[in-house]
């Protein structure tokens, strides 16, 4: 029998020892290549598939007026000669559908309406005076009617309406006020006003 220190070690054919690790490696980047290769539809590797972006919701609408208030702020003033003519104070508040005010483009139309008896002391001396006063008020445009019309303080919309029939009324009077805006249904509101006397005027107090 032949002892182990005696036998004889055929050596391997050159690369034999390589050959079954080749072809394990060679089968497994196949194999990686073809469980890794992207998915149709896989959006989170696609090059092709633009990335998600976040959106809000916008309701249409959600914030423009649905009524139109005269404020208690609002008063008639009378004259103070020489300079200063009879006005109205107005201040308007456009609210939307959870009850806040908000701000909005339009025209505001104010019709002043004189006691019978103020309205035939002015017709004395203007034989065609119909009884009303009318003003139109612009706020089209976005710079004017943010900075010349609205108050940040009030959050009103404060307008001062004079004309000079104004100076005859002795007598309560009412106004008439109508907010019109594209897309806006028309709306209107009323408020009977007392004739503020100077002396009637509240100063505030020092501290």
């Amino acid at each position: 029998m032949t002892s182990p220190q005696n036998r004889i070690h055929l050596p391997l054919p050159m690369g034999s020892r390589t050959i079954k690790p080749l072809a394990t490696c060679v089968s497994l980047i196949a194999l990686c290549a073809g469980g890794c290769a992207p998915k149709s539809g896989d959006a989170s590797i696609s090059p092709e598939v633009t990335p998600p972006t976040t959106t809000t919701d916008v309701v249409p609408g959600a914030f423009v007026p649905v009524r139109v208030r005269i404020h208690p702020l609002t008063r008639m003033l009378p004259a103070i000669p020489p300079d200063t003519p009879a006005r109205i104070d107005a201040h308007i508040e456009l609210i939307d559908q959870w009850g806040l005010p908000v701000r909005a483009l339009g025209e505001l139309r104010f019709v002043a309406r004189l006691d019978e008896a103020d309205a035939n002391t002015v017709a004395q001396t203007q034989p065609n005076f119909p009884g009303v006063v009318v003003w139109n008020i612009d706020m089209t445009d976005p710079e004017a009617n943010a900075s010349q019309y609205y108050d940040r303080v009030t959050r009103t919309y404060h307008i001062a309406l004079s004309d000079a029939t104004l100076v005859e009324a002795r007598s309560p009077l009412t106004l008439d006020v109508v907010f019109v805006a594209p897309g806006v249904a028309t709306l209107p509101a009323t408020m009977r006003l007392d004739i503020v006397r100077r002396d009637q005027e509240t100063s505030p107090q020092p501290e």
